[in-house]
């Protein structure tokens, strides 16, 4: 069996590397969520403002990390008991 030489990626190539698929994934989730607006569902007014306010939350997480601010970040649910959204 032959030695396979490691081959060094730079770190901006490996950026390169993921940052369009993971984009792209992004992108089609949050194209899945806007799908939920469509008339196959019904949510309530209180749902869809704990929705628009995580994704608002995430997006700003994301921009602050691209800009150098980096702080971690719950999970999304809907908090059955209020109706209000929880992170955990």
């Amino acid at each position: 069996m032959a030695n396979k030489a490691k081959v060094t990626e730079s770190k901006a190539d490996r950026f390169t590397r993921l940052a369009v698929p993971r984009t792209q994934k992004a992108i089609k989730s949050l194209d899945l969520v806007q799908n939920l607006a469509g008339p196959s569902y019904e949510c309530t007014d209180v749902q869809k403002a704990q929705i628009k306010t995580a994704l608002r939350n995430k997006l700003q997480e994301v921009f602050d990390a691209l800009d150098g601010v980096k702080e971690a970040a719950g999970v999304f649910a809907f908090d059955s008991d209020n109706g209000e959204a929880v992170e955990e």
